[in-house]
């Protein structure tokens, strides 16, 4: 998880823990640079990148992290007055948009699963070598997670 934001870090955590049968795996990195380590060393299905990275604007983020993990499936987190940006990363290759506003533990965990099975779907079930994914395999998340300013977006991306 990338997150300048640490009571937002602690909340997505806090709501994959509250979900005892998840069997995703969260991986929290505290910078860009440390996420393109991780991404150097690690396989990642899924990445979910909070718009409001300081670092990067949040569609070039989108991008960054596509060039770095190119099997994962992407969900964006955003704020509802983060429109323009979500639709700019959506082009940019992220699969979903969760708005932050009607984040919660059942919902994150839906726009989790079908990101994976987006990621499935594709013919991506691991690293090159590894044990793909199957129903008792437990999943490596990578969560990019970066704050934005508050958008009408988040209602259009969540009805996508």
């Amino acid at each position: 998880m990338i997150e300048d934001d640490p009571e937002e870090a602690r909340t997505i955590r806090a709501m994959l823990n509250d979900r005892r049968e998840s069997a995703f795996a969260l991986t929290p990195v505290a910078s860009l640079t440390d996420a393109e380590a991780y991404f150097a060393e690690h396989f990642v299905d899924i990445v979910l990148l909070d718009l409001g990275l300081f670092e990067l604007y949040g569609p070039e983020a989108v991008g960054w992290a596509r060039r770095r993990a190119p099997e994962a499936s992407f969900v964006l987190l955003a704020r509802q007055d983060d429109e323009p940006k979500a639709i700019q990363a959506l082009r940019e290759g992220a699969q979903d948009c969760l708005l932050k506003e009607q984040m919660e533990p059942l919902r994150l965990m839906g726009f989790l699963e079908h990101a994976m099975e987006r990621r499935l779907a594709r013919g991506h079930g691991g690293p090159p070598g590894a044990h793909t994914s199957s129903a008792g395999a437990s999943p490596q998340i990578k969560i990019c997670a970066r704050r934005a300013a508050e958008t009408e977006a988040r209602q259009k991306c969540s009805q996508r």
